[in-house]
């Protein structure tokens, strides 16, 4: 909580432009990088065994080629952060890709996505990243409560021509009201295989560069809502 509170006091008084460039510092950290990397390994080496065993397979294929491209773009932006924030990208296409990867992770989850194009600007593996760990942990939510086959919700949307909303909704355990305080915290997790570093890090990716917000609602054995709003 202390660390949390001095960021915060320490972001308020730096120009945004050095907000910027200081988030996307601290956001690609060795803690922070080695999560980021940790799902697109996992696809290209269960792909790569599954290539291995079984005869030519399109999507096995197809989700290593991304996979690969998620870790030269990790590269990238070690290399050259700066480089990297001003960069245009499609919205839905970038969520098509990410659920590409994670299902080939969670191999039994079901996910239903509808997207249509949006285009912004900034740090696009930071976006990418940031929806790949509320997919996971709505993911692994479920896992945790026994459910065999997993039901993932994304909705897109633009409001006013000017907001982008992403909706990821999950019908995992939940949480009560004292954990959802803590939950937003790095660090804490309520998962069995949590490390507490995926929902802190969205948030502060999504605030600190892209300038949206993420408002979380959840209920004890209902599920969990992440509600996320980019400006455009």
């Amino acid at each position: 909580m202390r660390y949390s509170t001095q960021l915060a006091h320490w972001f308020i008084k730096q120009p945004f432009k050095n907000k910027k460039v200081e988030a996307i510092s601290m956001l690609l950290s060795s803690d922070t990088f080695r999560h980021a990397c940790k799902t697109p390994m996992s696809v290209l080496l269960c792909n790569l065994e599954s290539a291995m065993d079984t005869e030519a397979n399109r999507e096995i294929f197809r989700s290593s080629f991304l996979a690969a491209k998620n870790l030269s773009l990790i590269l990238g932006n070690l290399e050259n952060p700066k480089a990297q924030s001003g960069v245009v990208f499609d919205v839905g296409e970038t969520i098509k890709q990410v659920v590409i990867l994670v299902n080939s992770k969670f191999p039994g989850t079901k996910i239903e996505y509808k997207v249509r194009e949006a285009l912004i600007t900034g740090n696009k593996l930071l976006f990418q990243e940031s929806i790949q760990c509320l997919l996971v942990n709505a993911i692994e939510a479920q896992i945790d409560g026994v459910n065999a086959r997993p039901l993932v919700i994304i909705r897109e949307r633009i409001i006013n021509h000017d907001l982008l909303r992403i909706d990821v909704i999950d019908f995992g355990k939940g949480m009560s009201l004292a954990e959802l305080r803590l939950a937003s915290l790095r660090g804490i997790s309520y998962k069995k295989s949590g490390t507490g570093l995926g929902l802190s890090f969205a948030i502060e990716a999504i605030e600190q560069v892209f300038g949206g917000k993420i408002c979380i609602s959840s209920a004890v054995g209902m599920g969990t809502r992440i509600k996320m709003e980019i400006p455009i």
